[in-house]
């Protein structure tokens, strides 16, 4: 599971959990760590534009270790 670290990310109109996933994860599979930190969206299957989520950083990752772009 997700340590305390996490990045925020703004969604853009028609994305799903699984292409976040894989976006930030290169897998598609990670779908339940994300929705973890974001209970409140959890019914959401296509993301509107603008929608703020939270996105942890796995413990395989630390903030030192990933792309800036990645960082929160």
């Amino acid at each position: 599971m997700a340590n305390v670290y996490k990045t925020k990310y703004t969604t853009i109109q028609g994305e799903t959990w699984d292409a976040i996933s894989q976006a930030f994860y290169d897998n598609p599979f990670k779908v339940a760590d994300i929705i973890a930190v974001n209970p409140q969206y959890a019914d959401v299957l296509i993301f509107e534009d603008g929608t703020e989520l939270y996105i942890p950083i796995l413990e395989s990752e630390s903030p030192d270790t990933m792309p800036p772009w990645k960082r929160g």
